[in-house]
Formats: structure tokens, sequence, C-alpha cells
């Protein structure tokens, strides 16, 4: 769907003046109607609580030296915090969006949710019968706004249309709450069975965004659904926990009032309020369309942290039903939330690394990629003056994951003197290690071009494995773009002619890179002033070729530089992974910038979902042929992207008929 219909449908302007005008007299009625009946029951809702105190925590509240009015008094302040944040949103949103009929309904249902109190309401019916119409209407208004904005959101549509016929039992259901409620003994009762059947029903809202996710909306609104979904997500699962644990915690709680207090003193801020309040953080996000890339690792790090959370309250609550004796024993429950405290990040990491396989299909788990190694805390250069065979180690270069390098320096064989970088491998290394720096010295030494490290000699010495390079006078591409920032397109477009060279004969002879990034591209110096730098790639360690795969767990490459497939499947790769891996640099040295940023994770994502950003919004000076080629280059298919590196390159110099709209961008 285009995105001006998008806009048009959920624009007031489309309307007629009158309408536009009934439209924000009735939010704006909503929302008085809403704050008014939460004032107008506040010394009731106080009674209940005070009344609640006075019934079950007379003895924990003393033993605390508190009184019933704190008990009140915090009930009371927890809701009022939650609606003055739900206020403050709901005007945000207005202010931001005047005219997005969305934005004031989503507005109106924060708000409707920070102000009922259904206990409170239902003791102020029982005193004046008649407020029973406007506590009803209220209650109404919320869950008939809330199921109507998951069913059209973010475009304002029914799809299919017939899911419209949705709404029409919630009024009936909410009506026959608030009667059963009535009929009840206690107005403090959290929830009824028909409470229940309505956070069930939710849950088919749930199911028809679903239908419309996969059938019906684009990608962008796809990552505004994930918000919403998520965020809506959050509030049901945690009312129907507290639906659903409550009457099962509550029984075993009446012998233990101090642990009962905290209980009921909590839950409201836990699980309702809490998740509300992140709730209207993804609303925004949505509907302001920020942050709209970060949502697939928000979703992906909050499902495994609530699997893991759900199962530990399940396990106690199986506990507390039982084995009670246990709970009566300061000594034995310490013990017992200590194990529970232990076993969660055991626990977590393989819920995570299930998720993460299973559901996401990546190779590794994200915590792989995001966590970060500890550098080995050596000291620089401590191998200098050191011989490894006929080579003499003089100045440290630098240090890589597997290995140290020098400048060397030898007198023989010829007695001119040779000055190489070695490449020295600690005889300590494990075997994953050391078998990369065996691939690269395989690799390295089969191949023969200008603009790829030459290969000098290799061996062992005393378990210690070198590897004799070309010496190259000049910094790496990365050292270059942290001092400069950013490169003129001139400079850009000799550079990738001579990685893209590079690369080219590496493919053709059946290698992949696998780790292309600027570190692992040398600048030689120029012979004059005038002259650009020439690249040259190294660091062929992950390379893979017909005959040379990958094993172990680690991660393999770069994630700020790697290609979607990349990622989710090692079988995948293709020249066009390095081409991808090119393009990203290419956009870092033109804006100065990486395409996709944020952390491992949120990056990781990226890669997987967000499409490749037009690098000509950044800096508009640059032709748009040159955010054309970037653009197909970073395609997420491979099949979408240049067949050779050679091709991007004279894609970046010269227009060769490519449009975005040809482009499978994500």
């Amino acid at each position: 769907m285009a995105q001006s219909s998008t806009a048009d449908m959920q624009s007031l302007q489309r309307f007629s003046p009158p309408v536009r005008f009934a439209v924000r007299l009735a939010w704006a009625l909503t929302i008085g109607l809403s704050l008014t009946g939460s004032m107008a029951t506040l010394p009731v809702a106080y009674a209940v609580y005070m009344r609640t105190a006075l019934l079950l925590f007379m003895e924990p509240l003393n033993e605390l030296g508190w009184s019933p009015h704190t008990f009140a008094l915090w009930m009371i302040a927890t809701q009022q915090v939650y609606m003055v944040i739900a206020l403050i949103v709901a005007f945000m949103l207005v202010w931001q969006r005047p005219h997005d009929w969305m934005a004031l309904l989503t507005g109106a249902v924060l708000v409707l949710f920070g102000t009922i109190n259904l206990s409170a309401s239902v003791s102020y019916v029982r005193e004046y019968p008649a407020v029973i119409a406007v506590v009803t209407l209220t209650s109404i208004l919320l869950v008939t706004g809330a199921n109507w904005l998951l069913l059209v959101f973010p475009d304002g549509r029914f799809f299919p249309r017939w899911t419209a016929l949705y709404l029409i039992p919630i009024p009936l259901l909410v009506t026959a709450d608030n009667v059963l409620r009535l009929q009840e003994g206690d107005p403090s009762a959290i929830s009824t069975p028909i409470t229940t059947a309505v956070a069930l029903w939710t849950v088919l809202g749930l199911a028809a965004q679903a239908y419309r996710y996969r059938y019906y909306l684009n990608q962008m609104q796809k990552q505004q659904v994930k918000w919403v979904v998520a965020g809506m997500g959050l509030v049901v699962c945690a009312v129907l926990l507290l639906l659903i644990a409550d009457p099962l915690i509550t029984p075993a709680l009446v012998e233990r009032p101090m642990v009962r207090l905290f209980y009921r003193m909590s839950f409201p801020v836990l699980l309702a309020y809490l998740p509300m309040a992140i709730s209207m953080l993804t609303l925004i996000n949505a509907i302001l369309r920020r942050n709209l890339w970060s949502v697939d690792f928000t979703i992906n790090r909050t499902l495994g942290y609530g699997v893991a959370g759900l199962l530990a309250v399940a396990a106690l609550i199986l506990l507390f039903i039982g084995g009670r004796d246990l709970f009566r024993s300061p000594l034995a429950l310490a013990v017992l939330m200590l194990a529970l405290a232990l076993a969660f990040n055991p626990l977590h990491r393989f819920i995570q690394g299930q998720i993460d396989r299973r559901l996401y299909d990546l190779r590794y788990s994200v915590e792989t990629y995001t966590r970060v190694p500890r550098p080995p805390v050596l000291q620089p250069g401590r191998l200098t003056g050191a011989r490894i065979d006929r080579w003499e180690l003089l100045d440290f270069i630098g240090r890589g994951a597997t290995s140290e390098v020098y400048k060397g320096y030898t007198a023989e064989p010829s007695g001119i003197g040779q000055i190489v970088a070695i490449k020295v491998m600690p005889a300590a290394a494990d075997p994953d290690v050391r078998m990369r720096f065996d691939r690269e010295v395989t690799i390295l030494e089969s191949l023969v071009h200008p603009r790829i490290v030459r290969f000098v000699q290799h061996g062992l010495v005393d378990d210690t494995r070198y590897l004799v390079m070309q010496y190259i006078e000049g910094e790496t591409l990365r050292h270059l773009l942290e001092r400069r920032g950013k490169l003129p397109l001139a400079t850009v477009q000799v550079l990738v002619n001579d990685i893209a060279s590079a690369l080219d004969y590496i493919h053709a002879r059946g290698i992949i890179h696998r780790d292309l990034k600027p570190s692992n591209v040398m600048l030689a110096t120029a012979p004059t002033p005038d002259a650009e730098p020439a690249a040259m790639l190294m660091d062929f360690g992950i390379a893979k070729t017909d005959v040379v795969y990958v094993t172990g767990n680690s991660t393999v490459g770069t994630i700020d530089y790697m290609a979607p497939e990349q990622i989710q499947t090692s079988g995948a790769v293709s020249p066009t992974s390095d081409i991808y891996a090119l393009a990203v640099i290419v956009f870092e040295m033109l804006s100065g910038l990486r395409p996709f940023r944020g952390n491992p994770g949120q990056v990781l994502f990226a890669h997987l979902r967000q499409p490749p950003p037009d690098i000509h919004q950044l800096e508009p000076e640059l032709p748009v042929h040159v955010s054309v080629a970037l653009m197909r280059a970073m395609s997420k298919a491979p099949d979408d992207r240049y067949a050779t590196a050679g091709d991007f390159a004279l894609a970046l110099r010269h227009r060769v008929g490519d449009t975005t709209a040809e482009l499978k961008l994500y």
C-alpha cells in the first residue's frame, strides 16, 4: 500500500470541518470524563484501601510501624503517577500529530487505563447507583478503544473488513463484568470470570493483527506493528499472569501476612502500571516512527527474559502450592531464592540461544555477537629483539584477535636487507585460532595480486606459528577514517577500484573473504603528495574456499559489515556477501557513518530487516547514481546485488541504468 494512502486514512483533514470538530470534541470529552470519574472516586478508593488495610494487613503494618493510611496512600499514589504520565503522553501525541485520529485514539486509551479503578468504581456505584452508567461507559470506551487500536494500527483500516465485527461483543462483555462485580460481595476483587474472558478476547485481537501483518502491511508498517504488539502483548501477558496467578498465590499467603502485604502493594505496579508505561514508549515509537528498526532486537531480548521470568514465576507458584511448609522457614526461603537467582542466568542464556537459533534462524545466539571479549593484558612490543628463523622482530605494529604483528628485518640471503611484516601466533592459542591461522597461510600462499598483501614465508618455531608478509608503509583504512571522518568521492572511487579488483581475483578462485572491513584494508603511502594511496587487501583468517570450511561455534566476521545471509547461514555466503560488506565500507567512507548503528544486537537485526538508507539524504551533493549503487549492493537478497565487485565499482563511477524501483531493499 502506498504511504500516501496510509497517511490519508489516518488524517482528519480528509473529513469535513464539522466531523473534525466532533472527533476532537469526543476526544476532549473522553479525557474529561475519565479524569472526572477518577477524581470523584478518589475518596471511595481511599476508603476501600483503608478497609483492606484494616481487615487484612494491620499485623504486618504494625510490625513495620506503618499506619493503614500508608497502605492506602501508596495504592492511590501509584495510580496517580501513571495517570500523570499518561496525560503527558496523550497531549504530546496530539501536539506531534494534531491531524492524526490514530494518535488521538491512542492518547485517549492510555488516559482511560490510568484513570479507571474498578474496585473503587464498584463501591462508588453502590453508594450512588445512578453512576453505573458513567462507570460502564468509561470501561466500554477503554476496552473498545484498545481493541479498535489493535485491529487497525497503523493505517486505520480493518483487514479483512470482517474483523470489525470483533468489536461488537466487547461492550456486552464489559457491561456484564460490571454487573457481576456489583453482585459479588467483595468490591476489591481483582477479576471475575468475565474479566478473564475480556483479556482472552484481546488475545484474539493480537492474532488478527498477526494476520494483517503477514498478508497486508508493508515493511515500514510491519515495524510499527511490532512496537505496538510488543507493548500490548506485554500488557496482556501481565494481566493474564495476574488473573491466573493471584487466585493461586493469595491463599498460600494467608498465613504469611508480611509477604501478602508486600505482594498486594507491588503487583499493581509490576503487573499493571509498569507494563502499561513500557507500552507507552512502544506506542510513541510506532506512531512517531522513531527507532523503528531497533524493535527486532528489543523483541528478541524481551522474549528471552520474558520466557525465563515466566518459568521462574511458575516455579515459585508450584512451590507455593506444593510446599507451603518450606516457606515457613526463613532459612529455607532464603536458600530457595538464592538457588533461583543462581539458576536464572544459565536458564536465560539457554532460552535465548534457542530463540535465536530456532525462532530467528540465526547461526549463533545474539549473545555471541554482542559479547565483548576481554582483551589480553600483554606488554606491547614484548617480542621486540627476538629472532624467528632468519627474521629479527623490530617495531610492534599491532595486535589482532589471534596474533601480534611486528616489523621484521633480515640481511639474508643477499645481504641487501629486507623489511617485512611478521604475524606471530602464541603457542597457547586454542585449536580454533590455530586453524584460522593455518587457513590464512594456505590461502595467502596461493594468491598473487598487486592489491593483495604478498605472502613471503611461514613456519613453526618452538610451537610458535609465524607468517611473513609484504610490509606496507602506510596506515589502515580504519585509521584514515578516524583521522578524516569521510573521504571525497574521487578518492573513494580509486580505493574501491583497488579493493574490487582484489575481490574479483579471489572470487574467481573460489575464495570469499567474509571479514571485509576498514581495518583489513591497508593503504600504501602514495609516491607523491598529489597521488591517491593504493588499497591492499589483507587478513584472510576466516576466508572460505571451496575446500576449507569453518568449524566450531565462534562468531565468524564483524557484525557491522556482515551480510544478512552470513548472519543466518554459513553455507549461504557467496561473493555477493563480500560485495555487501564493501558497500557498507563505501557508505562509511562517503558519509563518515555506518549505515546501521546502535548496539551490536540492534545492528544485527538492522542487517536482517532494515532497508539500506539513502546516502543522498546525508550527503546531498553526491550524485544520485552513487546512492542507487549503494542500495543495490546492500540489498537483503544476494541475487539482487551486483554479480561482481567490479560491476559495483563501475556503478559508483557511472550511471548504468539502475533504478531503486527495481530493487528489493528488504
